[in-house]
């Protein structure tokens, strides 16, 4: 796990990823507020941080759908980003079940959605696979939680 810290509108990166294919948990202290997965390592997440909230288009203002328009509610986050390894989630599909079923996990842990999470696609197909399993128990156990399959 690599360890980001969003804090007076700049984010700070301690260590470095090693693959491009992520996990990523944005959390204030323990409240976990967003799950989310890369294909471009820190660079997607960065850019949600810094990225402007609206851009000029045509001499029209538009809102800017990369940024995290959530962001100004909080003045100190810190995001965990899990590599992930395996070839299988170098598919978009592979890693949007993992981070569809890591975030139904932590919605059964804490009993309430993550609070700036604004999508989850859900996909049934991949979401009894070992790896998807595996994963998500490893991430969940950082945070003190347990998968829970009986649903």
């Amino acid at each position: 796990m690599k360890e980001l810290i969003w804090e007076e509108s700049k984010i700070t990166v301690k260590g470095e990823y090693q693959t491009l294919y992520g996990i990523y948990v944005i959390r204030e202290n323990k409240n976990i507020i967003r799950i989310g997965e890369s294909a471009s390592g820190f660079k997607r997440i960065k850019g949600g941080f810094s990225q402007p909230f609206d851009l000029n288009r045509k001499g029209k203002n538009i809102k800017n759908y990369y940024a995290y328009h959530w962001r100004e509610y909080y003045n100190r986050l810190e995001i965990d980003y899990f590599d992930l390894k395996n070839q299988d989630f170098e598919k978009n599909d592979y890693r949007r079940s993992l981070e569809a079923e890591l975030t139904f996990q932590v919605r059964l842990n804490i009993k309430k959605w993550p609070e700036a999470m604004t999508e989850v696609h859900f996909s049934e197909k991949y979401r009894t696979e070992k790896l998807i399993i595996e994963n998500c128990k490893n991430i969940l156990k950082m945070y003190g939680m347990k998968f829970k399959s009986r649903i």
